[in-house]
């Protein structure tokens, strides 16, 4: 579950900055990437925390990690966890 309002949000001058960092991001024409940081929800999550579930979790956005670590990792139908990578910030996950 997301902490929303948790943190104060970015400005959007941040959120600029930030996308504007970030391929294919960097790439796109001033008024487009402006239109994008409007669009953008911030989220932010306590350690530990569930973000995504494979096969359980409906997968419509893109997450862009601004600050931490995600861990990724899977489980067998026992319940071993398996790590697969970590995620830091300006990557992806879902």
């Amino acid at each position: 579950m997301a902490v929303q309002n948790a943190l104060k949000r970015p400005s959007r001058e941040q959120i600029l900055e930030f996308l504007g960092s970030i391929k294919p991001f960097n790439e796109l024409e001033p008024d487009k990437l402006r239109r994008l940081a409007d669009r953008c929800k911030v989220e932010s999550y306590p350690k530990g925390s569930l973000i995504l579930a494979r096969h359980q979790s409906a997968i419509n956005h893109l997450r862009l990690l601004h600050q931490g670590r995600v861990k990724l990792s899977l489980r067998d139908d026992e319940g071993k966890e398996a790590l697969e990578s970590f995620r830091g910030p300006g990557e992806a996950i879902g």
